[in-house]
Parts: structure tokens; sequence; C-alpha cells
């Protein structure tokens, strides 16, 4: 035990912990966190694997990475070497090895930790985890512009903005934490930025990802003048007029022109342009993004999204027997075809889904097979009648699980166009886009109570997606009907998420903020209106209108 010579005082190099975390005075290694380690070996312990099956190990697999390393994981770097361990730790327990005996992994660990939808099991690697956990912090550091302690930090460091990254350098003089904060912004947020379009002063137009997912000058024809390459978007919009199409054209493809023909710059609000995520939809950061960017792979192969997808909802637990309308192509299809038929299918045999039934037939015929293979069956007399009788009970459980519910009953109903009140007029609108994003366009229909057309619209878009070619719908068809000194206005849409957007507007990260406030800039308007959604069936003439385009492009 060592004592202080001035005062006699016991000296120690463990300081405690704070909020959970060791206070850190040292290098960081696999000791400082050994911990952890602990905490998920006592809950990953062998013995407990020998009670549960395959599937009992991975749910308890994923409940225990979920939960004890991401407290650490979310402020830190941890060594290679603990992350290494608890990779090891998982992929052990989940195949069923113990301390005395070690089970043969029989599916490689990289393709374990592939996502569902890609045919894995989706557990996450903890090195992958630990940098997505840390981006989440550095995104809310160059975002949250409130936050008393972001501002330190920022101030501390000198955080500059995304164009300039010679702060994002490591250097000697940073603590481990801050270290850690770096690699986040480093490694995935600069990948995965992007730019929500405002009054277009902040965006790079051919350096900065704000049009597509990537930036302009990636996809340019030709070589961009030096002079040009830090143009702001501001630069090359007029007001009034809109893109000066010749300072880009020369050097963009058609594509581009057609993307850039779907937006406009924001000089009317004065909002400013805003940093967005953009791996979500609503540009929001997502820890399920961040982790998908830093595993995803650069391999061309085919999505097999919808085919896993069918496996993983098919209802299941763990040959007369086809329906005769499908006997030909049960038989003659390849395996992959065979396989995503028969598991998306939603005919009903004695009142359960073949699904159901194929995927019984499917486990108890490996089975089966195994069993004549090693010599270890039993004697079942009636292996038909035996599928379906499973069936049945794995129907009427997922029955009782759903709180005693069937499957729901499809009801049919008659959808018409109705009138507005008296003195109002109805603005039907709607947008359509060929690929989504596509080719789009849009259009709109101003009628009376007595159903007289009062006026109306078509246009085209340019290249973008369905949503914001819903949105141009009904910016024109407000702006048609503000002209027309409407005072009285019922504005019908049959799509739920733009109506969600009109009624409750949405955050200044949203990739199609900018349209929304314009749209919200006519509504608030002196006047009366009201949104509410329509089906598609009572939306024809609009629909019409904006299909029709398609027709003449």
């Amino acid at each position: 035990m060592v004592h202080s010579v001035e005062s006699g005082i016991q000296t120690t190099t463990v300081l405690g912990k704070y909020l959970s975390m060791p206070i850190l005075q040292k290098r960081v290694n696999k000791e400082t966190f050994g911990e952890i380690l602990e905490r998920v070996n006592s809950k990953l312990a062998g013995w407990k694997g020998k009670c549960l099956s395959l599937a009992g190990r991975l749910t308890l697999t994923k409940s225990v990475l979920a939960s004890i390393p991401i407290h650490t994981m979310c402020v830190i770097t941890m060594p290679k070497a603990l992350l290494d361990d608890l990779d090891k730790v998982a992929r052990s327990f989940l195949w069923g090895s113990t301390s005395e005996k070690r089970k043969q992994h029989l599916i490689s660990w990289k393709r374990v930790c592939t996502p569902k939808q890609e045919g894995g099991l989706g557990i996450k690697r903890a090195q992958d985890m630990n940098k997505a956990l840390l981006a989440k912090l550095g995104w809310r550091l160059l975002t949250d512009h409130q936050s008393l302690w972001a501002r330190i930090l920022r101030r501390k460091y000198k955080v500059g903005d995304t164009h300039n990254i010679a702060w994002t350098v490591p250097k000697s003089t940073w603590s481990s934490t801050w270290r850690s904060v770096g690699l986040g912004i480093r490694e995935v947020v600069l990948q995965g930025q992007s730019w929500v379009l405002g009054d277009g002063r902040d965006i790079l137009f051919w350096k900065d990802r704000w049009l597509t997912n990537e930036p302009i000058i990636d996809s340019a024809v030709d070589v961009v003048p030096a002079d040009r390459v830090n143009d702001c978007v501001s630069d090359l919009w007029w007001d009034g007029r809109g893109w000066e199409l010749g300072r880009f054209l020369p050097y963009n493809t058609e594509n581009t022109r057609l993307r850039l023909g779907a937006l406009v710059v924001d000089k009317i609000t004065g909002t400013r342009d805003h940093l967005s995520w953009g791996l979500t939809v609503d540009g929001a950061f997502t820890v399920k993004s961040a982790y998908s960017l830093l595993t995803r792979s650069g391999e061309l192969r085919p999505n097999m999204e919808k085919f896993w997808s069918c496996v993983w909802s098919c209802m299941v637990p763990e040959r007369r027997i086809v329906p005769p309308s499908k006997v030909h192509q049960f038989f003659t299809m390849s395996l992959l075809e065979w396989l995503y038929a028969n598991l998306s299918v939603e005919v009903r045999m004695e009142h359960f889904l073949w699904s159901t039934i194929f995927g019984m037939a499917l486990w108890w015929g490996w089975k089966w097979r195994c069993g004549n293979l090693f010599g270890v069956n039993g004697k079942c007399r009636d292996r038909v009648g035996f599928i379906k009788k499973l069936a049945k009970e794995v129907n009427d459980a997922n029955v009782l699980g759903r709180g005693g519910q069937g499957p729901r009953v499809r009801v049919e109903r008659m959808v018409k166009w109705e009138p507005p009140r008296s003195g109002w007029l109805k603005l039907n609108t709607d947008g359509a886009s060929r690929g989504n994003p596509g080719r789009a366009s849009a259009g709109g229909v101003l009628r009376d109570a007595l159903g007289e057309w009062r006026g109306g619209f078509a246009l085209n878009i340019g290249i973008c997606s369905a949503p914001l070619a819903e949105l141009w719908g009904v910016y024109y068809g407000l702006y048609i009907a503000w002209q027309k000194r409407v005072t009285n206005l019922e504005l019908a849409v049959d799509s739920k998420v733009v109506v969600g957007f009109l009624k409750t507007g949405v955050s200044a990260t949203y990739p199609l903020s900018f349209l929304v406030r314009l749209c919200h800039g006519y509504i608030s308007k002196d006047w009366n209106v009201h949104i509410y959604h329509t089906y598609r069936e009572a939306n024809r003439l609009a629909d019409g209108l904006a299909t029709m385009l398609f027709l003449y492009s």
C-alpha cells in the first residue's frame, strides 16, 4: 500500500465510476472495461445454452448484446480486443459451445450478422455497433445548437462545419472520449450526411450531397472549371426565373436537370439550409441506418428482401397437400421461385393458409429425410394428415396470440367523388412518379357543389419521388385557388402521408420540408382550407390529369 510522503494519504490508481462509466486517468485497454465482458459471459453461460433451442439462444444473445455493453459503447471507443471477445462469446453461445466442448459453427459469423432481410440472423457485430453509437453522439454535437454540453464541446475543440474537416483530425491533446466522438464523425457521420435545401447559401452545388445520395460533381459529364467548383446553390438560382441553366448544363446529364426541375430555392421564408441524415426517409439520424452504412457491401447481388420477408413472416413454428390450381407450377419452378411463390401465397386450405402447410411440410420433410439417413425415424402412417394437424395447431396458436382475432377480412364498399358543402369549392390533386423516384407529373381539378369545372392544371415536374410529386400538385392547386379568390376550399388528397405533412408539418431536416413550408404559406393565408384524405377511386379526374402527361413526354 502506497501513501503520500507529504500528507500520508493512501494513493490509488482506481478513481471509481461516474454514471456507470470508469473515470479514466490512464491509457484505455482491455482491462479497463473487463467488467462488461464478465457480465456478458455470465449472461451467456454455456450451461444455459443446453436448456435452449437455437431460436432461444439467438433471442438471448440479441438481448444481452443490446443491453449490457450499449451504455459504454455510446460514449467511448472500446478496445478492439474486447469487442472481438464480445463477438466470440456470442458466437460460441449461439452454436451451443461450452468450455468443455466446442460445437461446429455451421455458418460464417459474417453471414450470421447480416440483417434478416438479407438471409442472416440480425445479430450486430460489436465493433460496427460501437461506431454507429458513437456516430449518434457526433450527430447530436453537429445538429443540436441548444444543449449546453454540445455548445461547450464545440467551443473547446473548435468544431467547424462539415465543409472543412480539418478539425476532425486527431490530436495528441484529445481525451479518449473526444477522440471516440471524432471517430464516429469521420467514419460514419461525414459518409451519411446530406443537405435539405433552404435558401441555398450553405450548400455547395457541386460538392455536397443534396440532390441525390452522391455529389453532383461525381456524375458530371465534363470537367467543372476550378472557379465554379465551390459555387453555392444560391449562386445558380435567379429569383423569379428559376435555375441558371447555362452555368451547369454543359457539365451535367439530362437526368440531373430533370431532378433540379423538381426543386426550388426558398428565398421567401428565409429558411436556411439544414444538415440532414441521408439514409432515412425523414432525414433523422438512427443507429440502425448508421450500422447499415458501416456494414453494407459494395458487391453486386440480387435483392432478396421480399424473399426473406416471406420466410420470416410465414406462420410456421419452427403432396396431395398441394392446391390443385398450383400443381403444375409447383413442380416446374426453379428453387428460389418455388420457395417465394409458396411462402407468399394466401390460398386457404381447410381454414388455414397454404404457406403454413408448406412451411411445416418443408421442415418435417427435412427431419424425416435425416431420420431415414441415420436410422432414427419412428413410424407415421399418415404423414399428410400429420402435417395438416400440425398446421391447424399452429394456426390456432397464432389466432390466440393475436387475442383471438382471426385473419383480417377484406371489406368492399362503394367509393365516389363527393361534392363540397354549399358555398365551398373542392380541390382534388394528385401526383405520379414512374419509378419513385422517376419522371413525375401532377394534376388537379377545382369543382363546385354541382360538380362544375372551376379550374384545373396538369404539369410536368421532372424527376422526383411520389410524395414530392403529390406536394407539387397541392402547391399548384392552392396557388390557382388563391388566384381565383376562393374563400372556402376543401382540399382532397389521396396520399395519407402528404395529408399528414400538411396537417402537422415536418422537421427542417426532412428532405421535402422546403415544399411543405411553401404549401403552409398558402394554407395560412386569410381563407378557410379544410384538408382531408380521399380514396384514389374518388380522385380519378386528378389522377387522370397527372398521368395524362406521361403519354406526351
